[in-house]
């Protein structure tokens, strides 16, 4: 339980960050601008859609037993609700 946790703190941070902080300002207005009708521009602007990616990157970081895709696929479905939860 305290993996998860750890998980969806981890997975809402690095989305966070990359959506809606200064840090990342500078990228994001790189493909506002010059890409405006690209994938990875709505992807970098929607913290939902990128928590699915961000959390299907992230189970690398937390290994767990079974299927190696669900567990990927379960692990970009817990990030992106939780950024909708959160966001």
């Amino acid at each position: 339980m305290v993996e998860l946790l750890i998980f969806i703190l981890v997975a809402v941070s690095v989305t966070n960050i990359i959506c809606n902080e200064y840090i990342f300002g500078w990228f994001r207005n790189i493909f506002i601008k010059y890409f405006p009708y690209s994938l990875v521009r709505k992807l970098i602007t929607c913290p939902t859609c990128l928590g699915a990616w961000v959390g299907a990157a992230l189970w690398w970081l937390f290994p767990y037993e079974g299927n190696m895709w669900l567990v990927m696929i379960m692990a970009g479905l817990v990030s992106s609700i939780a950024n909708k939860l959160i966001n």
